[in-house]
């Protein structure tokens, strides 16, 4: 769940990230198999009077624009069953407001992948930098929480983002990364960020270590909720919401 910490009324730079109608306030947060269309719609049902803000689970930008028709990375995709655009982005009216969440790090697919959700229907956007990328392997990527090391990269994301819908276009994160971990550097990650556009951060107060899997990266280090209230102070024209 994320909770909301505190919203003040945001003066963002770009309006596609102007704080949502909606509120925050109870909002499901975005789960690997778990937070899919099927999910979704079951907590609709049996919480019609919370009106949760729900999310998608974290999608790959390549994984929309490989099974787009429109995008030139659909001739690349040599699967046979090839699921469509539809089972990757597709859900029910009724599962709204409801929030994408991307991962990736180039600039222009993530905002190719944002414009088809925007068209498919999706309330906002949001860019994955909490969870624990892998640091080996063929899962080795530059997403989740390692772009905590790259904020530079983050602000040209969001700034793609903004760019390219006009929907809101928000943040989770962490605290840090591996030894990437001081107050210093997390404000000057909000800071750039910020100034790309982004308006909301869905901050996860602790630090992300790479060398864990994503069970033990939800239970160490400990918790630091007194550097999220410092963002507050901060940023006072910011919304922060608590993972």
């Amino acid at each position: 769940m994320t909770e909301t910490a505190a919203a003040a009324t945001p003066t963002p730079s770009c309006p596609c990230c102007a704080t949502p109608e909606r509120s925050h306030a109870l909002s499901v947060a975005p789960m690997i198999e778990v937070t899919d269309r099927h999910f979704r719609m079951l907590i609709r049902i049996i919480a019609p009077g919370a009106s949760p803000h729900l999310w998608s689970e974290m999608t790959w930008d390549r994984a929309i624009l490989y099974n787009a028709p429109s995008e030139p990375e659909f001739a690349l995709n040599t699967n046979a069953c090839r699921p469509g655009l539809g089972a990757v982005l597709g859900f029910s009216a009724e599962e709204r407001p409801l929030t994408l969440q991307l991962g990736g790090s180039d600039p222009q697919k993530l905002a190719r992948a944002a414009r088809l959700a925007e068209a498919q229907g999706y309330d906002e956007i949001n860019l994955n930098c909490g969870c624990p990328a892998q640091t080996r392997g063929r899962s080795r990527n530059c997403f989740g929480a390692r772009l905590m090391r790259e904020p530079e990269t983050v602000a040209a994301c969001c700034a793609a983002l903004c760019a390219a819908v006009s929907l809101p276009v928000t943040v989770k994160m962490r605290l840090g990364v591996d030894e990437h971990d001081s107050y210093a550097a997390l404000h000057r990650f909000v800071e750039l960020v910020a100034a790309a556009g982004v308006a909301h951060f869905v901050v996860h107060a602790r630090a992300a270590l790479l060398g864990l899997d994503t069970a033990k990266n939800r239970s160490v280090p400990p918790l630091r909720h007194e550097w999220a209230f410092a963002l507050l102070d901060d940023f006072p024209h910011l919304r922060f919401s608590i993972n």
